[in-house]
């Protein structure tokens, strides 16, 4: 039996999920998505309210993997919040940095590829990517690091790309 909800804010919460089941109802196509929807909205429900609100509820013994069909696929996967200029130009032994800033809800992988090669820490320190893929330093460019530069953001949802193209010139 359920028992009265003394407290606004459990009340609140549980109408708030209800709406959400709801809404997940009105938009999955399938049975398995509802299923799924119910049961990720019932864990939500004894994970976050007061349990004599959900103590009536049976849990599916067979835990799969998270299902994030019924939001947005625009809302998981990553974007680029800083995009890469259009074009940078830097003199020989130059330091060149760069940053790419993403927003995600999940964690992302990010790449750097010069003229279609992937970048890492070089040995001699001259290349340095630092803050979770996010930052790379050319401690000094050389003439062969002119080319396409490109970051890539990308996670079990999708991908995101930002890129520019490097011109380094020589002292004159």
């Amino acid at each position: 039996m359920i028992k009265l909800m003394t407290d606004s804010r459990e009340l609140t919460s549980y109408l708030a999920s209800y709406y959400a089941l709801t809404k997940v109802e009105h938009y999955t196509d399938n049975n398995r998505q509802k299923q799924q929807a119910r049961k990720n909205t019932s864990k939500w429900k004894r994970e976050h309210l007061n349990p004599r609100i959900v103590e009536n509820e049976v849990e599916d013994d067979d835990e799969a993997e998270e299902d994030f069909s019924y939001f947005s696929k625009a809302y998981l996967q990553p974007r680029f919040l800083t995009q890469l200029p259009r074009n940078l130009s830097k003199t020989l032994g130059e330091k060149l940095e760069v940053v790419c800033l993403t927003s995600v809800l999940f964690p992302t992988e990010i790449d750097w590829y010069l003229n279609g090669i992937v970048l890492s820490n070089s040995a001699d320190g001259r290349i340095v990517i630092e803050n979770n893929a996010r930052q790379l330093t050319f401690v000094f460019v050389k003439k062969t690091d002119s080319g396409k530069l490109v970051c890539i953001a990308k996670n079990k949802f999708g991908t995101d790309i930002s890129m520019c193209n490097i011109l380094v010139k020589e002292l004159k």
